[in-house]
């Protein structure tokens, strides 16, 4: 409830933008990693605005902050590039979409129609994890580990996920095992269509050091499941807060590419990432100097009514939905911003076909983080058509 409230308070705050930052050049590369400031931060509203308390700078744990702030400087050279290039070994992204189609027509047709269960474990979770195991060439046994990994590097110890920093250490550390196993095997086979493939045999990604890879890994893993599932989650919920949007939708199913950008935005997967300006900036008055760390509030943006009206309620035929900030902007934009986008329409699409109406029928359950806007839980029962 407190992250709720403190996330409420910002999205009520004025728009820091974000994008023009960016835009700007003021910003330069993250301070130990994107991950290193979950719960790290308090808001405190003065006489001048908003201002950030630093509470916690370490709130990441010494290995994950370690291991991230090794990627960044390598982050554009290898993991982008290898997303980049595991993506286009596929020759483009139409020819994932019939996989894609597959696993969710599976998952859908599994489903108990007119019956409870969590939405977030059935489908969410499971999609994302299945297309995450795709990319990497994980094994398809094993891929619940993703998930495991994932909710690790984001959750505050004593929050469910982790007890202590200890224990974070110790299941990063067999991430990084594993990962490795596959890399070792993947190096001595020819070159693949998967990420893995791509980084052991890439000619500046081949002698990566062991955090750097950590690094990349988490990058990579936080961003392939985090986002996308919680996008699935969120979109559900939203078209039940707001009826008539969902029957705007089943009157027309051709608004479900412009509703997926609508869901990104109203949902904002990540709430926030921080980096430190690399050059004295005025924004709308507020004096930043080089070296200050910046947090830019996605949600916020994602929520200003100077750019989207009626910013707080969904609005699938919103004309310009795509002009959200979910996905980050200039240089630091998703990779993999076109493969989620394809997992929800392909989603939706074959959810109306089955389905009048995914109902929720009790409470989402949120996850308690600053950084990740996700859900453990949200009860629905399918409504056949």
């Amino acid at each position: 409830a407190d992250t709720v409230a403190a996330i409420e308070r910002v999205m009520a705050l004025p728009t820091w933008k974000a994008q023009a930052l960016e835009q700007a050049g003021a910003i330069a590369q993250p301070d130990h990693g994107p991950l290193g400031v979950f719960m790290g931060y308090d808001f405190h509203i003065g006489e001048h605005g908003p201002q950030l308390i630093e509470i916690n700078t370490n709130a990441g744990g010494a290995l994950l902050n370690t291991a991230l702030a090794r990627a960044q400087t390598a982050c554009c050279r290898s993991m982008d590039l290898a997303l980049e290039l595991a993506l286009n070994g596929y020759r483009n992204l139409a020819t994932l979409e019939s996989t894609i189609r597959e696993r969710v027509c599976t998952i859908l047709d599994g489903l108990p129609v007119g019956q409870p269960f969590n939405w977030v474990d059935r489908v969410s979770i499971e999609l994302t994890t299945q297309m995450l195991a795709t990319i990497l060439d994980f094994p398809f046994a094993d891929r619940a580990k993703l998930t495991r990994w994932s909710d690790v590097a984001t959750a505050a110890p004593g929050a469910g996920i982790i007890d202590t920093e200890e224990q974070r250490r110790a299941e990063l550390l067999e991430c990084l095992q594993y990962f490795t196993g596959l890399w070792n095997e993947r190096i001595h086979q020819p070159l693949g269509n998967d990420m893995i493939s791509m980084l052991a045999h890439g000619e500046a990604t081949r002698n990566m050091q062991p955090m750097e890879f950590l690094g990349n890994l988490i990058l990579l893993i936080v961003g392939g499941n985090d986002t996308t599932r919680n996008s699935i989650t969120g979109g559900v919920l939203a078209l039940n807060q707001f009826p008539g949007e969902y029957d705007k939708l089943r009157n027309d199913t051709a608004l479900i590419p412009n509703m997926v950008a609508e869901i990104i935005r109203w949902q904002t997967p990540l709430a926030h990432m921080r980096r430190r300006a690399k050059t004295d900036f005025v924004l709308n008055g507020q004096q930043i100097r080089a070296g200050d760390k910046v947090v830019m509030w996605y949600v916020s943006g994602n929520r200003d009514e100077s750019v989207f009206s009626d910013a707080n309620s969904l609005r699938i035929d919103r004309d310009n939905a795509r002009k959200h900030l979910s996905f980050g902007f200039g240089i630091h934009r998703c990779m993999g911003n076109r493969l989620g986008e394809m997992q929800l329409r392909i989603l939706w699409e074959e959810i109306m076909l089955r389905f009048h109406r995914v109902e929720v029928v009790g409470p989402a359950e949120r996850i308690l983080s600053t950084f990740v806007k996700g859900y453990s839980a949200l009860p629905v029962i399918v409504h056949p058509r």
